[in-house]
């Protein structure tokens, strides 16, 4: 196992803990690796002999914030929500859990928990990007296109490569019925590694979907 780059890839979410007990350090990371070549089982399973182990909060949120990210990848969305709720006990104020939170109740469905979550999420930390833009896709989701354009460029305020954010503020325009300025974002999405093919053509669609809609009507 690459133990540096796991610790690069994943140090920021332990931050100091498990520095007096080096073993325990190590088995963190070796579950991040199982995590990242998508073996959840067997993160998990580290990542559950780790909870005895924890000593500061520090190491309980990391632990349970990765337990939550394994039973996401297996859409166990209970679990998933148990384990930020987890999380949250700890730190009310963890900014990156309430963002997660607020995605697995998007993806269950419960859109007004997720809408709480996420606000949470920028309440207790206004630079959090992913909020803003999962924000942006639940407003696509419900319809509510100017909502969802005004957090997709609150998004791309914090970081104009968010490719994410790009897609969202050119489906946002599209379905306001302004090609030109959702064209614009296409081209920003490509030039933030998507692919502009895709994009125009998503653009495009939504135009088409907008104008049969108005030849209906």
């Amino acid at each position: 196992m690459d133990s540096a780059f796991y610790e690069d890839k994943y140090g920021y979410l332990l931050r100091d803990g498990f520095q007096k007990n080096k073993s325990a350090r190590k088995k963190f990371f070796k579950a991040t690796q199982y995590y990242d070549q998508e073996q959840y089982n067997e993160a998990l399973n580290l990542f559950s002999a780790l909870e005895k182990k924890c000593t500061n909060p520090q190491e309980h949120t990391a632990i349970f914030l990765m337990e939550g990210l394994c039973y996401h990848s297996k859409q166990m969305w209970n679990h998933e929500i148990a384990a930020y709720q987890t999380v949250l006990e700890q730190e009310p104020s963890y900014s990156r859990a309430w963002s997660n939170l607020g995605h697995v109740y998007f993806s269950a469905g419960k859109i007004d928990l997720a809408k709480e979550a996420y606000g949470k999420a920028i309440t207790y930390d206004s630079s959090n990007e992913y909020a803003y833009t999962n924000l942006a896709a639940l407003y696509l989701h419900t319809g509510e296109y100017e909502q969802a354009l005004e957090f997709a460029q609150l998004a791309l305020q914090q970081n104009q490569r968010l490719a994410a954010a790009a897609s969202a503020a050119a489906a946002a325009y599209a379905n306001l019925g302004d090609q030109e300025n959702a064209m614009r974002y296409c081209n920003l999405y490509s030039m933030c590694g998507g692919n502009f093919e895709n994009a125009k053509t998503m653009v495009e669609n939504i135009l088409l979907h907008q104008q049969g809609k108005e030849s209906s009507d």
